[in-house]
């Protein structure tokens, strides 16, 4: 009887620490898409650099926005929004990401989870779509399309 609770108890804590490990892996492979800074102009000349976990990053000052790793988690940095920590992503066709994110801000105006559509129109090119009652980005829908500025696989856009 021990041997089989003891068995038990052994395949229960290995479910769970392959599973955490899986799900970070699945986060870790969904992310590549999104990792870089982004704005909403393809091209500008004022652009400043800082080093992140994929490599130096460039940047508009409260224009781009970035996606990276800090401590352990994968983040979106807002300008004038904050840090938006991503809990999950879906990939609901090749060229759609559906990202769960969580604030640790309380903000009034705004639940602290919700869930935003990245719309591919190419690797480095897309739209998003989020509800209303939790928008953190400024601007959305087909017509605003984000531009990737850098990213880990891109080294000179905008120069």
């Amino acid at each position: 009887m021990k041997q089989v609770l003891f068995t038990f108890l052994l395949l229960v804590v290995l479910n769970i620490s392959i599973f955490g490990d899986g799900e970070m892996i699945c986060i870790e492979t969904m992310v590549q898409p999104l990792l870089g800074t982004w704005d909403r102009f393809p091209e500008t000349e004022s652009t400043h650099e800082k080093e992140v976990s994929w490599g130096k990053a460039r940047y508009v000052i409260h224009i781009s926005f970035l996606v990276s790793r800090i401590d352990n988690a994968y983040v979106f940095q807002i300008p004038d929004e904050g840090y938006f920590e991503i809990q999950m992503i879906e990939e609901r066709e090749t060229s759609i990401l559906k990202v769960h994110t969580t604030s640790k801000h309380i903000v009034m105006y705004r639940k602290n989870e919700g869930i935003h559509i990245f719309h591919f129109v190419s690797e480095d090119q897309f739209w998003i779509e989020e509800s209303e009652d939790y928008k953190i980005f400024h601007y959305t829908g087909p017509e605003h399309i984000y531009y990737r500025r850098s990213g880990p696989e891109i080294i000179d856009i905008g120069k």
